[in-house]
């Protein structure tokens, strides 16, 4: 069963009580945009503490499509929050599979700004997904995953309970048994990835109950890998002291009432003024020439540099002993750059954000005049 009745229950109460604090947001109109603009604002405003650039893009988002909104909702909890808060994880999935839940506590607007005020509020935690990062591109786990495609899933369940192993290797076999890794031979991958097993097998090894059955539903919701490492990242949370502090944010503009940080790499205006900004500047023309590969094109390896000096920024953002390594450790890989490139294209980014922004300025009247 994905989720067993008394711990639903609870949650659906939590949320119920929740509604009725529930913020004045009668003033608030949906966000003129497109449906890839409101998603790339709705989560780097939760992600800043924003509400009302939040709650605008939530609106539009359902208009366009309910379904894909609380989908959405699903990924950004588990990306964003993760175990910062797993009462507000459990929230925010009973929420987003049961529409006819949402409108007996007040309907899909009060329910989305209940649960979006308390995430732009919440301590945050993104170790899932810079996790999730690491094991799927980090040079050093190459020969541990070459090893894991080898195994059967008794085998890769093993590594996972197994703690006499470095936490990277642990993980390598959680997204193994879990999911499957992306040079499995899709003949056999079904017989050597199961998810039902994966989280069965953490409830016998003593992990914590909620936590897995969380990690549980949440992949079922939001279709995303991130849920199945919280069980392992709460595990060594516990034993961990952390605080809580902001992180730093580069300078900002708003281009006709929208925040430029909101035009990064999944939308076509971020992209163009990418483009823009190295035809423009010298600098990263040069350092792209010198070090960027083929798998990507110029226009996204600079996105990629943005993301972890702006979009993936955060308010309150949980600070733990090994949250923190994770986090230092993904952020000198480089995406289609050598690794030892990356501070060299983050420094020039950092000089130029105001250029970069002039550029992100230009591509928005050009689109959306």
């Amino acid at each position: 069963m994905l989720f067993n009745q008394s711990l639903e229950s609870h949650f659906r109460e939590s949320l119920y009580k929740s509604t009725l604090d529930c913020p004045d947001v009668s003033q608030f109109l949906p966000l003129d945009s497109d449906k890839y603009i409101a998603i790339s604002l709705l989560q780097k405003a939760i992600r800043r503490g924003e509400f009302g650039f939040a709650f605008s893009s939530a609106l539009a988002l359902l208009n366009i499509n309910d379904r894909a909104f609380w989908k959405r909702m699903c990924v950004i909890v588990f990306e964003d929050i993760g175990i910062a808060n797993l009462n507000l994880i459990g929230r925010v999935t009973i929420a987003a599979g049961n529409k006819r839940f949402r409108q007996k506590v007040g309907g899909d607007r009060i329910v989305a700004a209940t649960l979006i005020s308390e995430m732009c509020q919440s301590k945050k935690d993104r170790s899932t997904d810079d996790l999730l990062e690491f094991v799927e591109m980090a040079k050093a786990l190459e020969q541990v995953k070459d090893d894991l495609v080898e195994m059967h899933l008794l085998e890769r369940l093993e590594r996972v309970t197994t703690n006499e192993q470095p936490f990277s290797h642990q993980s390598a076999a959680a997204l193994a048994a879990a999911i499957g890794l992306p040079s499995d031979p899709q003949s056999s991958r079904n017989r050597i990835a199961c998810s039902s097993a994966y989280f069965d097998t953490l409830v016998e090894s003593g992990f914590d109950r909620t936590c897995v059955e969380l990690s549980r539903l949440g992949l079922s919701r939001s279709g995303e890998a991130l849920p199945i490492f919280m069980p392992l990242l709460k595990r060594l949370k516990d034993d961990e002291r952390g605080t809580s502090n902001d992180d730093n944010f580069p300078p900002q503009t708003l281009i006709d009432g929208i925040p430029s940080w909101t035009y990064n790499g999944h939308t076509r205006i971020g992209l163009s003024a990418f483009r823009e900004y190295i035809n423009r500047s010298d600098k990263m023309r040069e350092f792209l020439s010198d070090h960027s590969g083929r798998d990507l094109s110029k226009s996204r390896t600079v996105a990629a540099l943005i993301f972890r000096l702006e979009s993936g920024q955060m308010t309150k953002r949980l600070s733990w002993p090994t949250g923190n390594r994770i986090r230092s450790s993904i952020e000198r890989l480089g995406w289609n750059i050598p690794d030892n490139a990356v501070e060299i294209g983050n420094q020039i980014i950092l000089d130029e954000f105001d250029l970069l922004n002039e550029c992100r300025a230009t591509a928005a009247q050009h689109y959306l005049r």
